[in-house]
């Protein structure tokens, strides 16, 4: 019987332990996204975005852009244009925007119904 209690105390921390560590990883994950504040790292966001659709729309596909990326950002490294933790910043949001299959879709017009 004693044994029982000392496996249901097991239990019980077990779960709490559990249920700590999915509200730990809820809160990760519902954990708002910060975005880009510096300016100069925003013109260097638009800049590589234009240029990764650009490059898409030409024909180049998901290597190319990524090493056109890892170019883009070991050049801004070398020339000591942004803080290191800026570079970190801007390749994770341009990482984030390279996997969302929207930003490289062709939007087609819709078509006139008046004509």
């Amino acid at each position: 019987m004693v044994r029982h209690q000392i496996c249901k105390q097991r239990n019980k921390s077990v779960a709490v332990q559990l249920q700590v560590r999915n509200t730990e990883s809820r809160c990760l994950r519902n954990r708002p996204k910060l975005m880009l504040q510096d300016t100069q790292t925003i013109r260097f966001y638009q800049k590589l975005s234009d240029a990764l659709v650009e490059l898409w729309n030409r024909g180049y596909r998901f290597d190319d852009l990524r090493m056109y990326i890892d170019g883009y950002l070991a050049a801004l490294r070398h020339a000591n244009s942004l803080e290191p933790y800026l570079i970190h910043r801007l390749e994770e949001e341009i990482s984030r925007y390279l996997h969302d299959p929207s930003n490289f879709e062709n939007v087609q017009p819709e078509p006139d119904y008046y004509q």
